[in-house]
């Protein structure tokens, strides 16, 4: 009877080591990620759909069957990993596929999550340009710490936004 409770014990104990490792692990997802299929260094970052259609596929490449189609250009999406011409992304909705690097973009897009006002400085006393409602399409300029300078899509409102109101703004680096 003792073995078995000393046993019971090492078991506790090495299960209570996984999971203090695997949230360790979690803690430090939004940083530097090493490539599942390179085996490389790779930043996660924010960018946007370039074309009017593009395809998201299972896995890297034009055999992998497709998994979702987007008909919006200037949709945000979350680089995740890459593989040869391909990149691995995360969307708004959290669908994970593959898109080649043809149909991405540079360009840093983000959808307001929280509605608050665009302003003329990066500053809540600051003159209130539009109100954005969340969902609103904006591409970001550049960030400081707090705030966004952002140009709403489609739209001529230029104006700072909240870096937290915004869809993964925070991988955007300060003064990026």
């Amino acid at each position: 009877m003792i073995l078995a409770t000393d046993y019971m014990k090492k078991t506790n104990f090495l299960i209570l080591i996984c999971i203090f490792v695997l949230k360790s692990c979690i803690a430090f997802s939004n940083e530097v990620l090493i490539s599942s299929k390179s085996g490389l260094k790779f930043n996660k970052s924010i960018a946007s759909i370039k074309t009017s259609k593009a395809n998201v596929r299972f896995g890297p490449g034009e055999q992998f069957p497709i998994k979702w189609t987007y008909f919006k250009r200037h949709w945000p999406i979350l680089l995740i990993d890459k593989f040869d011409h391909w990149k691995k992304i995360k969307t708004v909705d959290n669908t994970i596929g593959w898109i080649h690097d043809s149909q991405i973009s540079r360009t840093k897009t983000s959808l307001v999550i929280f509605s608050d006002y665009l302003r003329k400085y990066p500053e809540t006393k600051s003159k209130k340009i539009a109100f954005l409602k969340k969902k609103v399409l904006v591409e970001i300029k550049s960030c400081r710490i707090s705030w966004c300078e952002v140009q709403v899509v489609k739209e001529k409102y230029n104006g700072w936004y909240i870096k937290n109101y915004l869809w993964e703004a925070n991988l955007v680096k300060i003064n990026d």
